[in-house]
């Protein structure tokens, strides 16, 4: 339940409506999560679905970087002890993305393992990490689950990201491998996405 002062927050982000100035989705999709969140705050039950995005790690190399050695419906780690990667993502228009769930395997030494999920606007080259989820220290298996969180951002701005854009902007998972030994296990089996409308 947000506080009366996050309650505030969310109310003066939704645009004042002035003749000859169109209404968009934006006005609407800010109107629509200000009305949620105060039946929520009314105690008036479920009035969100939520819903599972699952994706099969398909990655793209980074320029210069060690690839991920792609099986079918899986990555796995290459012969040597890095890998990076992205895919993109496609999330519903208007949705708001609540956390991410890793599921795969992982055992040996690793230095660094983490899946990210990125926005980035489709005219920019610039991306901002919305879910981070560390991986070098997971259980074999695993299935580890983050929640949306942006460095220094208050909860409006948060609110703002949560909000699935597709009109300014892609959507991106990467995953970042250094240092694993050459005996070790990793491979990412299935990214989720969790949202809700």
């Amino acid at each position: 339940m947000l506080s009366n002062t996050d309650l505030q927050i969310l109310l003066a982000t939704i645009p004042v409506a002035q003749n000859g100035h169109l209404i968009t989705s934006e006005h609407f999709n800010r109107l629509r999560d200000a009305i949620l969140a105060l039946a929520q705050q009314l105690d008036s039950g479920t009035v969100s679905q939520t819903f599972t995005l699952t994706f099969a790690p398909n990655f793209f190399q980074i320029s210069g970087e060690d690839s991920w050695s792609q099986s079918q419906g899986y990555a796995n780690k290459p012969s040597g002890g890095n890998a990076r990667g992205w895919f993109p993502l496609q999330l519903s228009n208007g949705s708001r993305i609540q956390s991410m769930t890793i599921i795969g395997r992982r055992n040996g030494n690793i230095a660094s393992f983490q899946v990210q999920l990125l926005r980035q606007p489709i005219d920019s080259t610039d991306a901002i990490p919305l879910i981070a989820v560390p991986l070098a220290q997971a259980p074999d298996p695993f299935q580890v689950t983050a929640v949306l969180q942006v460095a220094g951002a208050g909860p409006a701005a948060t609110e703002e990201y949560r909000m699935v854009d597709n009109n300014n902007y892609k959507y991106l998972v990467r995953a970042a491998l250094t240092g694993a030994d050459a005996t070790s296990i990793v491979q990412l089996h299935s990214i989720q996405v969790n949202c809700s409308r």
